[in-house]
């Protein structure tokens, strides 16, 4: 056990006013491991009480935190995705847990597609963006393990068995489908769920896509920054995009992924460049709530729809006694969820500034919502006005119908934040 308390890390693992840039070092509470880099000497520490008992995600990638820093240095990237594809390319799969990534992996696998990994691979540029992989395991639902015995699944855990964790399956070169090295990224694409039995493909803002797959990298990789961001943007511009639609006959949906590769996708435009192509600075919006469930869907929403495609979201909860949980799972991206007890607002807001790892602060309280356009405006007036150091937009009181649920305004911002 630590000499400190739970506390004292970030929920991705970062150890509070450890930042030396040459010296990583990550406490990951749920699996009491941790981890040390030294980038100068390249050598590294992970260090365990016992490797009995490990969670099912660490033997599914292990030594996630280190190969992070370590391939940084290298001019990679480790990415929350999943990558397949067939001879006509790959494709790389992103998108918060939960979203279907695995089960479309593993399901092109048995298809006959080439594998590269499930859950994490390395993200390469270059000529042309490159997954890579890293470990050959999958993790499924113990619901699908009859889907998938041909690729002699290990289950880890009783609670795999009870249906509250995924089982890891080991993969081997046994099957129509094979096992890779590498493939090159012919497109990217982020899962949600339909309601039809067919999946099919749909166009989606670029800005959307690439923050579905810096949300979720962010969120679980220790001093994962702007870099991060950076990296994850610049190649993910080079290659078109889409929102991959899932059917209920999860059987057909390599039908539709191998139909995407054939077609050659057009290079969809990229985003919007500022007038000095700069990088775009990685903005952590902090939401703090104090139960305030209800709430959190619909000011995430006006978060996304800035379209801003270097933001991380970090939910503080105060000690809620609300169905919070079941909120932040519900959200379409993933989100750093932070918990304390009951200590008021601004101290949850001084928690999420503390894990925070964007250049830029952004406030925004759980019953609020932004505007369209308030992130760039805000954005603008940094970058005319270098000295500045705090941007505040005028807010507006509003009252929502319970006839309709239409929000109407209450007064005027000048009487009513006069401030």
């Amino acid at each position: 056990p630590p000499p400190v308390a739970q506390h004292c890390f970030s929920d991705r693992g970062d150890i509070w006013t450890f930042r030396s840039l040459r010296f990583r070092s990550a406490f990951h509470w749920s699996e009491y491991s941790l981890n040390l880099l030294d980038l100068d000497r390249g050598v590294g520490v992970f260090w365990i009480r016992s490797a009995e008992g490990l969670p099912y995600w660490t033997q599914a990638s292990p030594f996630r935190s280190l190969f992070h820093w370590w391939m940084e240095k290298y001019g990679a990237q480790l990415v929350h995705a999943a990558a397949v594809g067939t001879r006509d390319g790959g494709l790389l799969i992103t998108g918060k847990g939960g979203v279907g990534k695995s089960t479309t992996a593993l399901t092109c696998l048995a298809a006959g597609f080439d594998y590269v990994g499930d859950d994490y691979v390395l993200l390469t540029g270059g000529e042309a963006p490159a997954a890579h992989s890293l470990y050959r395991t999958a993790k499924v639902n113990p619901a699908d393990m009859g889907r998938f015995a041909r690729f002699h699944p290990r289950l880890l855990g009783a609670a795999a068995v009870a249906g509250e964790e995924k089982a890891v399956i080991f993969l081997e070169d046994d099957g129509p489908g094979s096992l890779v090295a590498s493939l090159p990224i012919k497109a990217v694409l982020t899962p949600r769920f339909g309601s039809a039995p067919e999946t099919h493909i749909e166009t989606i803002d670029k800005a959307l896509l690439i923050g579905a797959a810096t949300y979720t990298t962010l969120a679980q990789l220790p001093h994962a920054g702007q870099k991060t961001a950076d990296f994850i943007e610049a190649q993910l511009r080079r290659v078109p995009g889409y929102s991959l639609v899932l059917g209920h006959d999860v059987e057909r949906v390599p039908e539709a992924l191998a139909a995407l590769l054939q077609r050659a996708p057009t290079i969809v435009p990229p985003l919007r460049e500022t007038d000095d192509a700069a990088p775009a600075p990685l903005i952590s919006v902090i939401i703090p709530v104090y139960n305030g469930a209800h709430f959190l869907p619909d000011a995430v929403a006006t978060v996304l729809a800035q379209n801003y495609p270097k933001l991380e979201i970090i939910v503080v909860d105060d000690g809620s006694s609300d169905a919070i949980e079941k909120a932040v799972a519900a959200l379409p991206v993933q989100v750093r969820f932070l918990r304390q007890v009951n200590s008021g607002a601004a101290a949850a807001r001084n928690l999420g500034i503390r894990a925070a790892s964007g250049d830029l602060i952004a406030m925004l309280d759980v019953d609020d919502l932004w505007p369209a356009g308030k992130l760039e405006a805000s954005l603008a007036l940094l970058k005319e006005e270098p000295d500045t150091d705090v941007v505040m937009g005028w807010a507006q009181l509003m009252q929502q119908s319970s006839d309709d649920g239409r929000f109407s305004f209450v007064g005027s911002p000048a009487e009513t934040f006069i401030y």
